[in-house]
C-alpha cells in the first residue's frame, strides 16, 4: 500500500526548513518586497546551510515540496528566491 505520510527524515527536514523560513526569511520578506530587490543575503545564507544548492535541488521532488510549502507562507509569497 502506498502512503502519503512523510517519513521521519522528511518531517525533520520540513521542520528545519520551516525554522529557517520563520527565523530568517519571513521577518525580512516585506522589506525585500517593498524594495523590489532579490534577497541575495538570504539566498547566500540558504546556500551556506545547504538549502539552496545543486545537491539539494537534485533531490527533488520531496525536498522541493517541503521548500515551497515552508517558504511560501505569509508575505514571503511575494519574495522569490532566485539566482
Amino acid at each position: 500500500m502506498f502512503s502519503f505520510e512523510l517519513s521521519a527524515e522528511h518531517l525533520e527536514m520540513k521542520q528545519w526548513i520551516h525554522d529557517f523560513a520563520e527565523k530568517r526569511i519571513r521577518p525580512a520578506a516585506q522589506e525585500w518586497d517593498e524594495r523590489e530587490e532579490t534577497p541575495w543575503p538570504l539566498i547566500q545564507e540558504a546556500a551556506e546551510i545547504g538549502l539552496y544548492s545543486v545537491d539539494f535541488l537534485q533531490q527533488i521532488p520531496p525536498r522541493l515540496r517541503l521548500v515551497v510549502q515552508e517558504t511560501q507562507e505569509g508575505p514571503l509569497g511575494r519574495v522569490q528566491l532566485r539566482h
